[in-house]
């Protein structure tokens, strides 16, 4: 899965979109579904029918996990994880992986 910054910005009346700082261009629509019990999901349409989609993750509750034993960089992680480091083995059990 690839990670992007996901930003709107409402200034008079006009909507800018960016992704990692940059703005999108040729944005036909932007759809935020946030349901109940579910991560939220985020759907951009652009001209010439190319579309993206993902689910949106509020930035302070991704986490880096770094092995404690070695200091081997495992995964960015929301909410828990388990997982085993593939440098030396160590086995960190606190959930999921993303």
């Amino acid at each position: 899965p690839k990670y992007y910054e996901f930003e709107v910005i409402t200034h008079g009346g006009i909507q800018y979109i960016k992704m990692d700082g940059e703005p999108l261009h040729h944005v036909e629509a932007v759809k935020i579904n946030i349901r109940p019990l579910k991560s939220a999901s985020v759907e951009i349409d652009f001209d010439g029918n190319v579309q993206m989609s993902g689910i949106l993750i509020e930035k302070k509750n991704i986490k880096k996990i770094v092995c404690p034993k070695c200091g081997h960089v495992l995964c960015y992680a929301i909410e828990n994880y388990d997982i085993a480091c593939p440098n030396c083995g160590e086995q960190i059990n606190e959930g999921y992986c993303y």
